[in-house]
């Protein structure tokens, strides 16, 4: 009815995901967002869980302001050859 009020509620990835749809438009009725332990991304539990099993991996992020896109690109190597390629990969999704 029109007394209906909500409140958005997510925990770990619902968290998550909740805090994307906060940015975007929504019914009067939806009041607050709450976000219980929400993490930031797949690729940074995928990150935390190799370390806590000894893989090192080296994490390289582009993030465009405007439109938002975000690429986030892992190695195992840490060198100029990798961050050439990062580079490369970030020019064509972002510039394309």
């Amino acid at each position: 009815g029109n007394n209906t009020q909500m409140a958005v509620h997510g925990i770990s990835m619902g968290g998550a995901t909740t805090m994307m749809i906060s940015g975007e438009p929504q019914p009067d009725y939806v009041k607050c967002f709450v976000d219980d332990c929400g993490y930031t991304s797949v690729w940074e539990q995928f990150s935390k869980e190799l370390k806590e099993q000894g893989e090192r991996y080296y994490q390289y992020t582009a993030i465009d302001e405007y439109t938002r896109k975000r690429y986030t690109y892992f190695t195992k190597e840490h060198s100029t050859y990798e961050s050439t390629r990062f580079l490369e990969k970030v020019i064509k999704l972002f510039l394309s």
